[in-house]
């Protein structure tokens, strides 16, 4: 991507004319550095900046593991401390590293990593500092068929702050990235041996969210969207408290009240039934439709479903278990 020219609007105008022009500059140009006299630090030196991002702790996995979720391609926004836009600039494919001249002083440095060509688009228009932090993904950031990994990765994010000098040869700056989702390992357990085997004929995700912010959590307010995610198992034989992992899938972020729509239809087989049992199942503790979903971004979340055998032997769901904290993204 070409250097972006930087337009300065001047303390005095020589006359109103050129007052019309500089706020037509402004207004037209998507990444532009405004010079306040008097409150700005920046000089009009330049500073070399190395920018480097890091997803190893992008996913985090039980027992404090990390593995990196990878990054295939990105866009960093810098911003000077008036919320300006001074410079968007494209990592080569591959890149972990991009170099780039701004304006010495204190900025606010954001990655946006694997997103989609339209979210590139978009994010190539932003002015202002708070429409980033307003800013949802695209339509094409989610894989809409099954809620599973789309073809150009998980969406990641990130931010750093750090005052870069025209002094240094070059200001080293690095950008810790995490993935805007909120991920779901969906698992049936076998609540003892006199549980028979459990055949799993179908799961659908009931109104997760499709669309997110990228840089905070909340329900965006976009249209909820209902999947059949991709099975990985669908026959449960073994017991034990984990459970057997059914399916992987992502929602962006699902918060308290906000979500109480959002619930799995489950529909299995027992051992030696002649009819198939169908199961909602709320995430939340009591799995309850009232309860509430805290589903933020940067989290793998466990919902294991059990069933057990009752005192008359019938089969019943007899523990839920919503489990935040085992695999953790960033």
């Amino acid at each position: 991507m070409s250097h972006i020219t930087l337009i300065r609007l001047k303390e005095c105008c020589r006359s109103q004319l050129w007052k019309v022009l500089g706020v037509l500059l402004l207004l037209v140009s998507s990444c532009t550095q405004v010079e306040v006299p008097g409150i700005s630090e920046e000089s009009g030196e330049d500073a070399i900046v190395l920018l480097k991002v890091d997803a190893g702790k992008a996913v985090t996995r039980a027992g404090g593991e990390y593995a990196d979720e990878p990054f295939k391609s990105g866009v960093v926004l810098v911003f000077n401390e008036n919320q300006v836009c001074e410079l968007v600039q494209d990592f080569t494919t591959s890149s972990t590293a991009v170099t780039f001249k701004v304006r010495e002083g204190t900025k606010n440095f954001y990655v946006v990593g694997n997103a989609s060509a339209a979210l590139v688009v978009a994010l190539k228009k932003i002015h202002w500092e708070q429409d980033l932090l307003e800013k949802l993904s695209d339509a094409a950031d989610y894989n809409a068929t099954n809620g599973s990994k789309p073809t150009q990765g998980l969406l990641l994010s990130g931010v750093e702050n750090a005052k870069v000098s025209s002094s240094q040869s070059s200001n080293e700056v690095t950008v810790n990235l995490k993935v805007a989702l909120a991920g779901v390992d969906f698992r049936i357990a076998k609540g003892g041996a006199n549980v028979g085997n459990i055949t799993v004929k179908s799961l659908q995700v009931r109104n997760a969210r499709s669309v997110g912010y990228l840089y905070k959590d909340g329900v965006s307010g976009t249209t909820p969207k209902t999947f059949n995610p991709k099975m990985t198992t669908t026959n449960v034989t073994a017991t034990g408290a984990e459970g057997t992992s059914v399916s992987t899938f992502y929602t962006y972020p699902l918060i308290l009240s906000d979500s109480t729509d959002f619930y799995f239809t489950l529909t299995v087989r027992h051992a030696g039934a002649q009819a198939d049992d169908v199961y909602t199942i709320y995430p939340n503790a009591d799995n309850v439709a009232t309860g509430g979903v805290d589903f933020q971004r940067g989290y793998f979340y466990k919902v294991i479903v059990t069933f057990s055998r009752d005192e008359t032997g019938n089969l019943k769901v007899s523990a839920y278990t919503e489990n935040p904290n085992d695999f953790v993204f960033g």
